[in-house]
């Protein structure tokens, strides 16, 4: 079949949604489909236009995806590019397809659950959700990431378990792993919106526990904050279009014995699954999809709970413990890869286009 990825994207990038579409591409080809990425994009002078009408009175950068005069746009733009498709991945509601495409959906969290997370004016908020709406009762089949999102979908949207397909996310860098030196903690962190991704809390969480453990290391991959702090690394943002930053990604994952990522909210984080891929333990959040990603390779701890945090690092600090998790973390990991999650929406698409045509 010939499917077609739809997602919003800012100006075109590969590595939009995470790397996602590449992603889902991927594992299409290897099940024998033809994947049509299709980037449902804004020109830039709209693009800005609706972000400067979208934030008046309002600070929350970024609302301008979700304006009708941006909608539509993408809408017009995502039908054109349809012609000749078989069935559609629909990935994110800031458009809307035609319904003669069957296709499912899938999407890392729910509107609802975005708005009580975040501060959404209802004016963005109400459309948004209405639209979501829409889509998740005309799709095939309703696709998420994890457990966490399919309870918004009962809870927020009335949709039935049998119309829901919980199906994970997949690993963007892995490779072989060998064998690790478990005798002194390295801490890594990686995320490049500092803030949500909870860096702020795991640099504080270390300087205790360095004070305890003055061997242990910390390692940072993120935009550079010019921090100058006893054994912290940073390492700056890498280009994960290019081999030479994947490569450099995987590097980090194979020397560090805990992944450490306490997000303010998760979806899912394809980091988890990565690091879990190189046998590393992790430590995530308690808020969002996080405990199906880490999962019996780690822990979880609620945002701003900072003896929690500095107690799981500790914890996770003992060679024998973190080498047992760790091998929890890659056994639980396995199963994450983008033909198994290309697969089980196919599976969902597979009937619904052979009953159209």
């Amino acid at each position: 079949m010939r499917i077609a990825l739809v997602f919003e994207s800012v100006g075109g990038g590969t590595l939009d949604w995470s790397g996602v579409p590449a992603g889902l591409a991927r594992g299409l080809t290897a099940l024998g489909h033809e994947p049509v990425p299709i980037a449902a994009d804004l020109p830039y002078a709209l693009r800005r236009a609706t972000d400067l009408l979208a934030l008046a009175g309002h600070r929350r950068r970024g609302l301008g995806a979700m304006t009708p005069a941006a909608v539509a746009w993408r809408s017009r733009g995502t039908r054109r590019a349809l012609t000749g498709i078989d069935a559609a991945i629909l990935m994110g509601t800031t458009f809307e397809i035609p319904r003669r495409v069957p296709y499912v959906t899938y999407d890392d969290m729910t509107v609802p659950q975005l708005a009580r997370l975040r501060d959404l004016p209802r004016r963005i908020a109400a459309p948004w959700s209405a639209r979501q709406a829409r889509a998740l009762r005309d799709a095939a089949a309703c696709g998420v990431v994890s457990e966490w999102a399919a309870s918004s979908l009962v809870e927020d949207y009335g949709i039935t378990r049998d119309r829901i397909a919980v199906v994970g996310v997949g690993a963007n860098v892995h490779g072989p792993v060998p064998p690790r030196d478990w005798s002194v903690p390295r801490y890594l962190f990686v995320g490049f919106d500092w803030e949500r991704k909870g860096g702020a809390a795991v640099l504080a969480a270390f300087r205790e526990v360095r004070a305890r453990l003055p061997e242990a290391t910390l390692e940072l991959i993120c935009p550079p904050r010019g921090l100058a702090e006893p054994g912290v690394t940073e390492r700056g943002t890498l280009d994960m279009r290019t081999e030479a930053g994947r490569e450099a990604l995987l590097d980090a994952y194979r020397v560090s014995t805990c992944f450490v990522m306490p997000s303010r909210f998760e979806p899912f984080a394809i980091a988890h699954t990565e690091a879990g891929l190189a046998g590393l333990p992790a430590i995530g959040t308690t808020v969002g999809g996080a405990r199906d990603a880490v999962g019996a390779g780690g822990l979880t701890v609620a945002p701003g709970d900072h003896p929690a945090l500095v107690a799981a690092m500790l914890e996770l600090a003992d060679p024998a413990t973190a080498r047992a998790v760790g091998a929890r973390a890659a056994e639980h990991a396995r199963p994450f890869t983008w033909e198994t999650v290309a697969r089980r929406l196919a599976d969902r698409l597979v009937p619904e286009a052979a009953g159209r045509t």
